[in-house]
């Protein structure tokens, strides 16, 4: 048998040429280059984002503030609108109290009727307007009442 020598059996054994690992070395550098594109446009897709949140942010609280300063002026509103509610009930029964006119017998009791309620509307929050209206209401129930008079 004959003697097996390390150089014979090393000669059989092909390694590759100095190519074949510049080409595996390109290819990883490349396959690297676009992993690291791939990174950075996520990167500035989470950066474009992030900006577009803050964005959101910013207009949500203008529009917060807006409706705030908006709703400021509520509570006065609501307190005008009571009281001009109140005034408006006020002047409504004044003016239902007026047509009692229509009940008097004689000419000289719905005069003294409608002394009482303009006397009543000087009282009021708009006594002038309210006294003037009023009068004129009860001047018209007067002459419907007793044309004569």
């Amino acid at each position: 048998m004959s003697e097996i020598k390390v150089g014979d059996f090393l000669k059989d054994i092909k390694f590759p040429s100095q190519n074949i690992f510049s080409d595996i070395i390109a290819s990883e550098k490349s396959r690297l280059n676009d992993s690291f594109k791939d990174i950075n446009k996520n990167r500035e897709l989470l950066a474009a984002k992030q900006q577009a949140k803050e964005q959101r942010e910013i207009q949500l609280n203008q529009m917060i503030q807006q409706i705030v300063e908006n709703t400021a002026y509520l509570p006065e509103m609501v307190g005008l609108v009571r009281k001009n509610n109140e005034v408006n009930e006020e002047m409504l029964a004044l003016f239902q109290e007026m047509t009692e006119v229509m009940k008097a017998q004689t000419p000289e009791e719905a005069e003294g009727i409608i002394k009482n309620v303009v006397t009543k509307a000087m009282e009021t929050n708009d006594a002038l307007d309210a006294a003037s209206g009023l009068m004129n209401y009860g001047k018209l129930l007067l002459k419907l009442m007793f044309p004569e008079g």
